[in-house]
């Protein structure tokens, strides 16, 4: 999976639907600076920051300081590089702890994953992006892991057929079926399996999502091993957000 730069910050002018006289501009900057961190760069210096973010250093600086003092940010004393502090999971636990669906399907991505040792995924729409919400990784020494808070662009990955509600240019096959295979949804090594789970008005509300390395299964069988497996797991996890 490749690491894909932020985009440009935004910072000299307000989003779109924002009110001018609501909008408070400096948090969204002190939002910036905490979104700056990634697994590519998950510890940076003040100069790094500020080209991330685009804030200019002295602008960095402050909001780099109130975001240590409160306790989101910690530096490390020898290298004075910045990260994200535990404090962070704080909005992870909220968002986890009110997901209903996810949280009294996950023993059904737990089966799913003994059951084909691979690793499974919920995934949720966010913007124009899928974002792993929960994860349950392969037993396998080598196996592709999707850590929880992964984002997968919808344009170009399997999940994204049923976030989206399009198969234009990803060359799917029975989405019609419910379920879908591609290819090189995160490398050239991998298959990507996935299938919807719907409310009971027949809304996509999330995705469940197989990666697997190409070297332990082909495409045709992963279609006879994983996906009547896969498809009877989304079904459950309807049933469950049915109620």
């Amino acid at each position: 999976m490749t690491w894909q730069p932020l985009p440009p910050a935004p910072i000299d002018t307000d989003p779109e639907g924002a009110d001018p006289r609501l909008f408070i501009r400096s948090v969204m900057k002190a939002m910036l600076v905490l979104e700056a961190f990634d697994a590519a760069e998950p510890a940076m210096g003040l100069q790094r920051l500020a080209e991330r973010t685009g804030l200019g250093r002295s602008a960095t600086q402050r909001f780099v300081h109130t975001l240590e003092i409160l306790g989101y940010l910690r530096r490390d004393p020898k290298t004075l590089k910045y990260s994200l502090s535990n404090r962070a999971f704080l909005f992870v636990r909220s968002i986890l702890s009110t997901n209903s669906a996810l949280e009294q399907s996950f023993h059904l991505l737990s089966r799913l994953a003994e059951r084909i040792g691979e690793t499974v995924s919920w995934l949720e729409k966010d913007g124009d992006a899928a974002v792993v919400i929960g994860t349950v990784p392969s037993p396998h020494r080598t196996a592709i892991i999707l850590p929880v808070g992964t984002r997968l662009e919808l344009a170009s990955s399997c999940a994204g057929l049923f976030l989206r509600n399009s198969v234009d240019g990803l060359g799917a096959d029975s989405i019609a079926q419910g379920w879908a295979i591609t290819e090189a949804d995160l490398d050239h090594g991998s298959l990507t399996a996935a299938a919807p789970v719907k409310d009971v008005r027949g809304n996509v509300i999330a995705v469940i999502n197989v990666s697997i390395l190409r070297d332990r299964m082909t495409a045709q069988e992963a279609r006879e091993r994983i996906i009547p497996a896969l498809v009877e797991v989304s079904r459950e996890a309807s049933q469950i957000a049915f109620g």
